[in-house]
C-alpha cells in the first residue's frame, strides 16, 4: 500500500491566492477507505482545479493532536482551510467517491 500520511501536494500558484484551495486529509492508517479517499481528492482536484490547490494528509493515529484540534469524530474527513481566520471552515466525511458532494461541500 503507498504511504500517504505526511503527503502535501502544492501547487506552483501563490497560496495566499482565493483562486488557491487550501485543503487537509484526516484519515486512520492506510484502511480501505482513507486509501479511496487519498485517491479520489486527487482526482477530483487534480481536473477540477488544475494546479490551484495544496492538500495535505494527515494520520490521525500518528498526529492525534491535529485531530483533537481540528475536532475529528471521523475519517476519513477532508476540511478545505481559508486564510482568514474569522471564515468557517468547511468539511466532509468519507471516501468523497461522489464528485458532486465533495465539491458542493468545499464550496467550488
Amino acid at each position: 500500500m503507498p504511504e500517504i500520511s505526511g503527503y502535501e501536494l502544492t501547487a506552483d500558484a501563490e497560496e495566499e491566492s482565493d483562486a488557491h484551495v487550501r485543503m487537509r486529509l484526516y484519515v486512520s492508517n492506510k484502511t480501505p477507505n482513507s486509501l479511496a479517499a487519498f485517491a479520489n481528492a486527487k482526482k477530483i482536484f487534480g481536473e477540477r482545479l488544475k494546479g490551484r490547490y495544496s492538500l495535505e494528509v494527515i494520520d490521525i493515529r500518528k498526529n492525534p493532536r491535529a485531530a483533537l484540534e481540528e475536532g475529528v469524530i471521523a475519517t476519513p474527513l477532508l476540511v478545505r482551510t481559508f486564510a482568514d481566520p474569522h471564515r468557517k471552515r468547511r468539511k466532509v466525511v468519507g471516501t468523497l467517491s461522489d464528485t458532486r458532494k465533495v465539491l458542493t461541500g468545499m464550496g467550488l
